[in-house]
């Protein structure tokens, strides 16, 4: 089964046209805990980081 088929995946895709977007500086990927932690993890090409602080991830949700 492809992964976009699943239930719990949500898959959601960004217009190039428009305003700035955080996400056109990498690739980053917004986690939901089953306890409601939000949390990001972000990818780039020599360091990938998890962000665990809400507020972090939070911002990058907001843009």
């Amino acid at each position: 089964m492809h992964l976009g088929h699943q239930r719990h995946v949500e898959i959601q895709v960004m217009p190039i046209e428009g305003d700035e977007h955080a996400s056109l500086a990498g690739p980053f990927t917004l986690l939901l805990t089953k306890t409601r932690r939000r949390m990001a993890y972000v990818e780039a090409q020599s360091q990938s980081v998890v962000h665990s602080d809400p507020v972090k991830a939070q911002n990058l949700e907001a843009t």
